[in-house]
């Protein structure tokens, strides 16, 4: 097993098949984000979502998905200057992955790419015990879905921060306060149908906990992008919390909190806690910036 990846590996503690899991896909995911580095990734692009989150900030639930933003609109944008360093930084700690793009979207703004690889042969790899890898295909994949928005919304600032493995690096990533508001947008307004994301309600709770801001001008700005805000006014606080209360009367709790629990160690407190009128109460609690 590759030196660095046994110093990584050691910070988990793994009890279950699916810790096993959540650490791999989330070793394999910073491994890729120093990679995306190496390459040069972040000159024209920023970090944000509930990865960025937990690999930056110590958000205490793992994350499926990593997701990024150019700092400037450009329909041209394509993974494939990076591809070559994403590959070899994997390939370097003993990752054999595919990195397959996605064809580049005619309509919307999202372009993305997947890392594949075997999940079981890298759970072994790297030393997972096979009563901790449970019942896994031989042709299971670990997925992790990149996603790059290539006509951001703009009225965002960013920051430079430091990640520490796979080695000392910097990543450009959204400010807290930006990042906060761009969860409110996916909070508030995400297209999913009868699903229900009870892991942007996790976080949303996270960011409150800190006493972190929601930016108002990047919230109104992705609003308007999206259709959501179209009147001639600012956006006000008010305005959000409006919708917000709106949100959390009708949550469907049952669906919010079985989304959260596979990404969370300690589950009691989630279903012990939350209702509607938990997160309604949450409503005074928020902090807002112009």
């Amino acid at each position: 097993m590759n030196e660095t990846v046994t110093r990584m590996l050691a910070k988990y503690d793994i009890q279950t098949p699916d810790d096993a899991y959540n650490v791999l896909r989330e070793i394999v995911q910073e491994i890729a984000l120093y990679g995306l580095w190496s390459g040069g990734f972040f000159k024209e692009t920023a970090f944000y979502g509930g990865t960025a989150l937990r690999i930056l900030y110590g958000l205490d639930r793992y994350s499926e998905d990593m997701d990024f933003t150019l700092l400037a609109s450009d329909g041209e944008f394509s993974f494939e200057p990076y591809r070559n360093k994403l590959l070899e930084s994997l390939e370097t700690m003993g990752f054999s992955v595919e990195f397959s793009p996605r064809k580049r979207p005619s309509r919307g703004k999202i372009w993305s790419a997947f890392l594949k690889g075997n999940t079981l042969n890298h759970l072994l790899s790297i030393g997972i015990p096979r009563n901790l890898i449970g019942s896994r295909e031989p042709r299971e994949k670990v997925n992790i879905k990149l996603e790059v928005d290539i006509d951001p919304a703009g009225q965002f600032d960013t920051e430079f921060l430091p990640a520490l493995n796979p080695i000392p690096y910097t990543v450009r990533l959204l400010t807290p306060k930006c990042l906060f508001a761009g969860k409110m947008h996916a909070l508030l307004f995400r297209a999913w149908g009868e699903r229900v994301k009870g892991r942007d309600w996790y976080d949303m709770v996270w960011y409150l906990q800190r006493n972190i801001a929601v930016y108002l001008p990047y919230l109104e700005a992705k609003m308007r992008q999206s259709g959501h805000w179209t009147q001639e006014r600012n956006l006000e606080k008010e305005d959000v919390l409006s919708i917000y209360r709106e949100k959390a009367s009708s949550l469907d709790m049952e669906k919010a909190v079985e989304d959260v629990l596979d990404f969370v160690k300690d589950s009691k407190n989630i279903e012990q806690t939350w209702s509607n009128h938990f997160f309604l109460s949450l409503d005074r609690l928020f902090v807002f910036e112009k």
